[in-house]
């Protein structure tokens, strides 16, 4: 009703095994946990999106818990949570976790030659319009982190891995462009010509949205040489995308 078009979406109860490990811990299901039938073989997945919806009474309602796995790249997102003390808020409260877990997923189609930290990205069916106009999927200032899935020659899933130190930005999307669903997107990197330089052979480039969990997180800063060694009294500083100036954060302790 909400969606539409994006997505073709199936709801089936867990099997047993796999119920067992949702209910004892979501977060610790591991692609290789998960039954053949249900993803698919090597390249020839069934599906694009795997949602691991589990429900769970706690004191003054229900807990729902979701956990989203990107089949293409193998890569299982963060758990979100949703409460609620009616049980017939529960079907909304699944909706929410799942609408909240989504990470959408794209492939890189080109680098702006004269830009090279501008770069096109096609999205997964961006170019399909979601039922109700104020659900928005992919929004500007979306975060996307670039994927590498590798393949043996006969075309068979071998590795996949997540470029360090990079990401993109959305800033343009694809409404009223010749290309649907094509989008344009801000490319940051510690890394020299991080795109190019891995774009040979047998690689297929993705992009998969980075979701934020919504909490804060904790920087641990160590020596290079000896991880076991804490580095303290460091300044930390923040560096936002675009802006010139950056905002200190505070120092590390031990």
């Amino acid at each position: 009703v909400l969606v539409g078009a994006p997505w073709e979406f199936a709801v089936a109860a867990a099997e047993p095994p796999l119920r067992r490990a949702m209910l004892a811990d979501l977060g610790s299901i591991s692609y290789d946990a998960l039954p053949a039938e249900l993803v698919g073989p090597d390249g020839e997945e069934k599906l694009d999106k795997l949602f691991l919806l589990r429900v769970a009474p706690e004191p003054g309602g229900w807990q729902v818990a979701v956990r989203e796995l990107d089949v293409r790249t193998r890569l299982f997102g963060r758990t979100f949570h949703r409460r609620t003390g009616h049980r017939a808020k529960l079907r909304d409260a699944a909706l929410r976790a799942i609408l909240e877990a989504f990470a959408p997923v794209g492939r890189i189609a080109r680098v702006d030659g004269e830009d090279d930290r501008r770069v096109a990205v096609r999205l997964k069916a961006a170019a399909l319009p979601t039922r109700d106009e104020r659900l928005r999927l992919v929004a500007p200032g979306e975060v996307f982190r670039p994927v590498f899935r590798y393949h043996d020659r006969d075309g068979n899933f071998r590795r996949a891995g997540v470029l360090p130190w990079t990401f993109l930005t959305l800033e343009e999307t694809s409404e009223g462009r010749k290309t649907p669903g094509e989008v344009f997107c801000r490319l940051y990197s510690g890394l020299r010509s991080p795109l190019s330089a891995r774009r040979r052979g047998r690689v297929e480039p993705l992009v998969l949205g980075a979701v934020p969990a919504g909490r804060s997180s904790t920087l641990k800063l160590h020596s290079r040489t000896d991880p076991e060694r804490p580095l303290t009294g460091y300044d930390v500083f923040a560096h936002p995308p675009g802006v010139k100036t950056t905002t200190r954060l505070g120092r590390s302790d031990g």
